[in-house]
């Protein structure tokens, strides 16, 4: 049979005896913080390790950016004797353009044709819109007209049967339609 209990006090007495080993191993110091802190031994030397590596990587940074400031100071004394018309560059920006982008050229002279055919592209698009606005109106207006017309007829046809001379209360409709049928021919042969 296991005991557990013995088993358990056992394994806290290891754990307790590891710890007090341990505590010997470690070191205190102070970080560049000025911060107090406690580190095992194996840590404590990691730590001093990367701090020296740290401390040599700093030191060829500086050369590296030293060497490239001169180089930066080359590219824009090259940069200010090339001085000339700057345009707007797409290829340097990280953006979706809109359908209406249109991509000039960096030459001034092919950028200076481009800008003269939108031009005259923009001045068609204007003689066409207002041409197609002027054929609106017209189409309108001829629609209006015939409106006109027809509720002319519609009120002379109205007035017209008002007048007509047509008794209900007659027994023979035939003659009541043979009379109309007169009256609109006459009306139709005078129009």
């Amino acid at each position: 049979m296991v005991n557990f209990a013995e088993k358990y006090y056992n394994e806290l007495d290891r754990v307790d005896s590891e710890e007090e080993s341990d505590s010997n191993d470690f070191i205190e110091f102070k970080d560049e913080f000025g911060r107090n802190r406690v580190l095992p031994k194996d840590e404590y030397e990691k730590y001093i390790a990367d701090k020296e590596q740290n401390k040599n990587d700093d030191i060829n940074l500086s050369k590296e950016q030293s060497l490239n400031e001169i180089e930066k100071e080359s590219v824009e004394d090259d940069s200010i004797d090339n001085l000339g018309p700057r345009f707007y560059d797409e290829s340097k920006e990280i953006r979706t353009k809109g359908i209406s982008y249109y991509k000039f050229s960096l030459n001034p002279e092919e950028r200076a044709k481009q800008q003269e055919e939108l031009e005259v592209m923009r001045k068609q698009t204007r003689l066409r819109r207002e041409m197609a606005e002027r054929q609106k109106a017209e189409r309108k207006r001829r629609i209006e007209a015939r409106l006109a017309n027809a509720q002319k007829r519609k009120q002379m046809s109205k007035s017209f049967a008002d007048e007509l001379p047509i008794d209900p209360d007659e027994e023979n409709e035939m003659d009541n339609i043979s009379i109309l049928q007169k009256l609109t021919g006459e009306y139709l042969n005078n129009q």
